[in-house]
């Protein structure tokens, strides 16, 4: 047994070591994907289709976590495995040792819950004032190579001096943003209260030694349960090998199952997120592309000149048949811009420099291309198909951002801005 569990922690730390290197956005990604539908839900407008793409984080996690329960939290949370770094740290290196007493423990954790109300609270109203708060900004910044310290120390100072807090607090308090601070984890432990899986204990073989409850990274007081329903738990089974007396189990739907279960759960969900997440690449380049065409289709519809029957037509219906046609001229003969083909610029995430060219036909907007761009990769290809849609559809530079692509949407937008000073007449 004692070489299983060797084992399995072994797996669970390249799990986690895996997920934080290739998936390190896969939590704000999640997190985004409940603010966009928050806010389109509440704006009136949730377009599920446009949607689709922003939501696909969030519906599998969730979903796995109401099934499965927080394997997300426990092997794949790029945050959460910080924070396991880093308590570890003070734990060996600085020798700390702290333990929060249970009942203050319990209070703290609805920090969390209270969090989650008020950031939703401010995505209804759309008060902006945690602009630039955002300690998950602050840890793309200093986790891309190389880190740009520029950029996190001025752009979002606030945001980082919370992630250093947060780093302080895990030295002392293990998984302390997840216990007390994390909003996603909310949604997580309220989900995961349906999950088929989860940790029993045999009370008859039970001794007094609490060593199950010591090694709890969320602090669940588990010497009185026979079951383990909070929605606390993430499921990292550090209880069950810790437990000299083989005395915990993982249970699925009644059924005992090998700690091990808990890795493939995690390493199924790294596949199901990577293939998913080709079929949605693919669903929004589709959309992308349909967008366009329908914008040329109405933009040719109102180029046309309508019909106007000679046949008994007098001269006043003549005449009124002008002046309606006249009105109802496409911006295309009094439009702004001239045709042709402009390259403009723009400033995206981490300051990178991003240029387009956009290019102008019958006075309408047809086409914009990425010419070069020092933005994220990540978070620009995902907000290019969406910026780029909606600039072509309205007609406008100024459209709503990709939530979770702020930066990189608005470097897309001042740069086809920037073009479109140039096609001016």
């Amino acid at each position: 047994m004692k070489k299983k569990i060797s084992a399995f922690k072994i797996i669970k730390t390249a799990l986690q070591l895996i997920s934080f290197l290739l998936l390190p956005g896969l939590f704000i990604d999640s997190f985004n994907g409940i603010k966009a539908l928050v806010q389109a839900l509440s704006a009136g407008n949730a377009d599920f289709a446009v949607l689709l793409p922003a939501l696909f984080p969030s519906v599998l996690l969730v979903l796995a976590t109401a099934i499965f329960g927080r394997f997300f939290c426990g092997y794949m949370c790029a945050f959460g495995t910080l924070g396991d770094a880093v308590h570890l740290l003070g734990n060996k290196l600085f020798k700390i040792k702290y333990r929060i007493p249970e009942k203050a423990d319990r209070k703290l954790k609805w920090i969390k819950y209270l969090l989650l109300a008020f950031l939703v609270f401010t995505w209804i109203t759309g008060i902006g004032v945690l602009s630039g708060w955002s300690p998950w900004d602050a840890f793309g910044s200093l986790l891309t190579l190389p880190p740009d310290f520029t950029y996190a120390f001025t752009s979002i100072t606030v945001g980082t001096i919370l992630l250093l807090l947060i780093v302080i607090g895990s030295l002392f308090v293990e998984r302390f943003f997840c216990r007390y601070l994390c909003p996603m984890g909310a949604i997580f432990s309220l989900a995961s209260l349906l999950k088929i899986a989860k940790i029993k204990k045999a009370k008859t073989n039970c001794g007094s030694c609490q060593i199950c409850t010591s090694n709890c990274k969320m602090g669940i007081s588990l010497n009185p349960r026979s079951v383990v329903n909070s929605g606390e738990c993430i499921e990292c089974m550090e209880c069950v090998a810790a437990c000299p007396r083989n005395n915990l189990k993982l249970s699925v739907a009644s059924k005992d199952a090998a700690p091990l279960l808990a890795s493939i759960a995690a390493a199924s969900m790294i596949g199901l997120y990577y293939a998913g997440n080709l079929g949605v690449s693919a669903y929004a380049a589709s959309l992308n592309q349909t967008v366009i065409s329908e914008t040329l289709s109405e933009a040719d519809a109102a180029t046309a000149s309508p019909e106007i029957s000679s046949d008994g037509t007098t001269d006043t219906q003549q005449t009124v048949s002008e002046e309606s046609t006249a009105v109802s001229t496409p911006a295309a003969s009094t439009s702004a811009y001239t045709d042709g083909t402009y390259t403009g610029s723009g400033t995206g995430f981490h300051g990178g420099t991003t240029t387009v060219t956009v290019t102008i036909s019958g006075g309408q907007i047809t086409d914009i291309q990425t010419v070069s761009t020092r933005d994220d990769n990540k978070y620009y290809t995902r907000a290019f198909s969406s910026v780029t849609s909606q600039i072509i559809s309205s007609q406008d530079s100024s459209v709503d951002a990709v939530s979770g692509a702020t930066f990189s949407s608005n470097g897309i937008m001042s740069a086809v801005a920037d073009a479109l000073t140039q096609a001016k007449e």
